[in-house]
């Protein structure tokens, strides 16, 4: 029977081999043939076979993929493995190196692949210099488990940490850092992995190898059926950790004059870039400024809204009475507006807060005009200087304390004030003539009008209450000096004056002056 000589190329490794086959052979031979000759036995299964682009089916027969006569080096095939496939170490790689790489794995890096300083403190230099780069590892407390669960399903004996108090420590340690991605802990991590596996029986077993110099677990041909509670519990624990491997961390630079050295269980002096440091960050105390309490919010004074605004109906219902908003719509306009603004300024009065510094408006007078002392160092206040006097006038509104009082205001709240001052203290015989009919209905009227306005009716209050101290002085000295003329006179001084004789139609307002406490009482 006649071969045919085929050369089989395998371009993912690099190699290539001359293989015969009997003529009349199918794909499927030359795979089982493949299976025999080549070097690392691929399994039939893990087999692909490809002729000019296209994957052979396994039914194909070989002598049919060449039309007509063929020369030798014409047929060429290309093979694609599985890396699950290979049964040993596939071509390319020395048997020497390839038996001491499994070696190792089987000693210290059963796990999927990550750097060799996580398991022990090797370090890493190249040429006497070692690396600047910044390195990305794992959490400890995941690769420890995960680890041990490998180990479990190869039937080898589990690693214990360095000491049993820092599995807690590393434990919320790693969970921070997966938390930190955004990932949620799994529960079963928290509980311990146990570590007797002689009675647990057969079970599973997966064996490590090394596919493209990585390290692979593959089931084992004397494997059992059904794995151990141990062993189903580690798969659980695998589906888990093997996500959570990807989250790393970043350790520091390396210096380049000393090697790195990095150990599996971290100590708490290591401080991550993606999870912050327990503990309270230490500060200078110097210059450190209490955090200020929020503001309270403002208490309204209803009683300060409803009044003004009672008036503020008054005065608008006295103008729509007089003037038609229907008819002229700019006095409508011109009316909302004014009452918008009326009603703005006083719920801003009533509800703003009196700032700290409006208590005296002559404050900032009164620390220029200040002498020198040490008084503030022995900690009592400061006297206040000369010529200055506090605010103290009852009732006066924050638009007067913040220096808004308008020139028109003031003349309209001072009317006529002028002309009864000087029938009460002047001496003028026109001044203390008797006003007529018309000029007190003309008074009744105006005042009537212009007291609606607050701000207004506030400052005339003031002025009459100067007034009204005044004329009660008087009355107080005129009364003391009848009950005890000597202490009146006080020795060599003068008597005081007579009180001066004021026009009849005067009397009744002194009279109730006297009487009442105040003008508004």
């Amino acid at each position: 029977m006649t071969s045919l000589s085929l050369q089989v190329q395998l371009p993912s490794h690099g190699h290539s081999f001359f293989i015969s086959v009997p003529t009349g052979s199918t794909v499927l031979d030359l795979k089982e043939t493949i299976a025999r000759e080549c070097e690392g036995r691929p399994r039939v299964d893990g087999q692909r076979i490809i002729s000019e682009g296209r994957i052979l089916s396994d039914q194909e027969l070989v002598e049919n993929l060449w039309q007509g006569p063929a020369q030798d080096d014409a047929r060429v095939l290309f093979l694609a493995v599985n890396p699950s496939a290979w049964a040993s170490t596939p071509p390319g790689k020395s048997t020497p190196t390839a038996t001491a790489s499994t070696s190792q794995l089987g000693a210290t890096r059963i796990g999927p692949p990550i750097p060799l300083s996580m398991l022990t403190s090797v370090p890493s230099t190249v040429a006497g210099v070692s690396t600047r780069r910044r390195q990305s590892f794992p959490p400890a407390y995941i690769h420890y488990i995960h680890g041990n669960a490998l180990r479990a399903l190869s039937r080898s004996p589990l690693v214990a940490p360095m000491a049993a108090g820092e599995i807690p420590r590393s434990r919320s340690w790693s969970k921070r850092v997966v938390e930190s991605y955004g990932k949620v802990w799994p529960a079963i991590l928290d509980e311990d992995f146990p570590g007797d596996l002689s009675n647990e029986g057969e079970g599973v077993l997966y064996e490590p190898t090394l596919v493209n110099g990585s390290p692979y677990y593959a089931l084992s041909p004397s494997s059992g059926q059904t794995p151990t509670p141990v062993q189903a519990r580690a798969m659980e624990i695998l589906s888990y950790t093997m996500p959570l491997l990807s989250l790393t961390y970043q350790l520091p630079l390396s210096s380049p004059w000393a090697p790195q050295h990095t150990t599996l269980w971290p100590t708490p002096s290591v401080n991550p870039y993606s999870v912050p440091a327990p503990g309270p960050i230490p500060a200078h105390p110097q210059n450190v400024r209490p955090i200020p309490p929020a503001p309270a919010f403002p208490r309204i004074q209803l009683r300060a809204i409803l009044g003004p605004l009672f008036l503020l109906s008054l005065r608008t219902a006295f103008l729509l009475y007089f003037f038609s908003p229907a008819r002229k719509p700019v006095i409508a306009i011109a009316v909302v507006f004014w009452v918008l603004w009326e009603m703005w300024a006083v719920v801003q009065a009533a509800i703003l807060p009196e700032r700290p510094g409006n208590e005296n408006p002559n404050r900032g007078l009164a620390n220029l005009n200040r002498p020198a002392n040490n008084n503030n160092a022995q900690g009592a206040p400061n006297p206040a200087a000369r010529g200055l006097v506090p605010n103290g006038i009852p009732g006066l509104t924050d638009l007067a304390r913040n220096g808004s009082t308008s020139m028109v205001l003031n003349t309209l709240a001072e009317l006529n004030l002028v002309n009864e001052d000087n029938a009460l203290f002047g001496q003028s015989a026109q001044a203390r003539r008797s006003p007529s009919l018309f000029h007190r209905a003309k008074m009744f009227v105006s005042l009537f009008v212009l007291t609606l306005h607050p701000a207004i009716w506030l400052r005339r209050r003031n002025a009459l209450r100067v007034r009204e101290g005044r004329l009660k002085n008087e009355r107080h000295e005129a009364r003391r000096n009848q009950t005890d003329p000597s202490q009146g006179n006080g020795g060599d001084q003068p008597p005081n004056p007579p009180l001066p004789q004021r026009p009849s139609w005067t009397h009744d307002y002194l009279a109730r002056t006297e009487r009442a406490e105040w003008v508004d009482d």
